[in-house]
């Protein structure tokens, strides 16, 4: 594809101009893998001359609506219109004819789906008692919102006990570098493990037949938490039916979390952003935006059961 990298590069000098930072590998990965292949549809795959003429144009918009999804298609869209733009302004074509008027528009975000509190700790428990792993594991998702991704990519190396707080810190996440704060009783519950054992050892128990010993997905010896995705939703599924709790996705608790940051005051939209590491607080709004005002009702002096607290 013609300038495909200088477009990139330019990309990247707009982000640092306006963000303050460059796009991320996936961001970057995201576009090439979109502009490939609107390019395979174009004949003789030739997509500058298809964004300058008007019925080759309409022609790819109507393939890109009719096989992706609302969210995919706007996204992809959105790459052609800048990568459009960006060869009108190389004289590489002379007009583009995918316009921000081409983009389709997504439907509202939908309420989420979340745990309860006392579901999560019902979760918490749960894990305990399958092994201890699986209850740090619980800990770690219910206490800090972690996504599950960054869960299971998490090392040993990326553990900071010895500072206060006590912290995560991932080197790379969906947009940049964070810090995870842990809680008070998930920093105590490192503390008391057998990281050796967890590291080392062969005592992890089978689960739903599913045979953990000496057959991890990752090293064990680098993560802490070396299921594949595949696998912990298993587990996950097995758990939320020991726990006697609906079963939902694993994202709910990262949910969760934050629900239950908002709606009991800790802090405000601002924090539980960062708390998240959501790239603006607007991404936070978004997703939250299911609380009502009776989630906040212990801000005028009622408690949890609609009683007047103490």
């Amino acid at each position: 594809m013609p300038l495909l990298d200088d477009h990139i590069a330019e990309l990247q000098r707009q982000s640092l101009m306006e963000r303050g930072r460059v796009l991320s590998p996936n961001t970057v990965r995201s576009v090439t893998e979109r502009l490939k292949p609107a390019a395979v549809r174009c004949p003789d795959r030739n997509l500058p001359e298809a964004l300058s003429e008007r019925s080759r144009s309409r022609a790819l918009l109507a393939a890109i609506y009719s096989d992706q999804a609302p969210q995919g298609a706007r996204n992809t869209v959105l790459a052609l219109m800048r990568y459009g733009d960006f060869l009108v302004e190389r004289r590489v074509i002379a007009h583009n004819y995918v316009t921000r008027e081409d983009v389709p528009r997504t439907r509202s975000q939908r309420a989420v789906n979340v745990f309860t509190n006392e579901e999560t700790e019902l979760l918490v428990l749960a894990g305990e008692y399958m092994s201890e792993r699986m209850h740090l594991a619980m800990l770690s998702l219910v206490d800090t919102g972690l996504r599950v991704g960054e869960l299971l990519g998490l090392t040993y190396d990326h553990m900071v006990l010895d500072q206060r707080p006590p912290r995560y810190v991932l080197p790379t996440t969906k947009t940049e570098p964070r810090i995870v704060v842990l809680s008070p009783r998930l920093t105590k519950a490192w503390q008391a493990a057998d990281v050796r054992e967890l590291r080392y050892g062969t005592k992890e128990p089978a689960r739903n037949g599913i045979r953990q010993l000496r057959k991890w997905s990752r090293s064990a010896v680098l993560h802490p938490f070396p299921w594949s995705y595949p696998t912990f939703n298993r587990l996950f599924a097995g758990l939320c039916e020991d726990a006697g709790v609906p079963q939902r996705n694993v994202h709910a608790l990262r949910h969760a979390a934050a629900t239950r940051w908002l709606a009991e005051g800790r802090t405000d939209l601002y924090g539980v952003s960062k708390l998240l590491g959501h790239a603006t607080p607007n991404t936070t709004a978004r997703y939250y935006a299911h609380l009502g005002a009776t989630d906040y009702a212990h801000v005028l002096g009622w408690d949890e059961d609609g009683e007047e607290a103490p």
